[in-house]
């Protein structure tokens, strides 16, 4: 959080401003590397909507697993696990549909 630390912006502004280019580099490694396919609009609209998705289910875990008063690390565990999963299945099935050669 060096834009934080550095009294550049507050923490939340900086969290955003990480999400938004941890979400950009994402959707440029996965359209080039991971998918092989030709970078565009439609993917990169697809493709934040998925991540949107993939954030919501994050909060939904972390907060149903607080108000179970159940220890946080089993939070993490749960969204480490099955978010990255959930993000994969959805980009190869969705996102990256008709995009790509396997």
């Amino acid at each position: 959080m060096a834009l934080s630390d550095f009294g550049i912006l507050d923490h939340v502004t900086s969290s955003v401003v990480g999400f938004v280019l941890g979400t950009f580099t994402s959707w440029l490694l996965n359209s080039l590397w991971t998918f092989s396919a030709q970078l565009h609009g439609r993917l990169l609209l697809r493709f934040v909507a998925v991540t949107l998705v993939g954030l919501g289910l994050n909060v939904l875990i972390m907060a149903c697993v607080e108000a179970m008063g159940v220890d946080y690390r089993l939070g993490l565990f749960t969204v480490l696990t099955l978010v990255p999963i959930f993000n994969f299945c959805c980009h190869r099935w969705w996102t990256y549909r008709g995009s790509f050669v396997p």
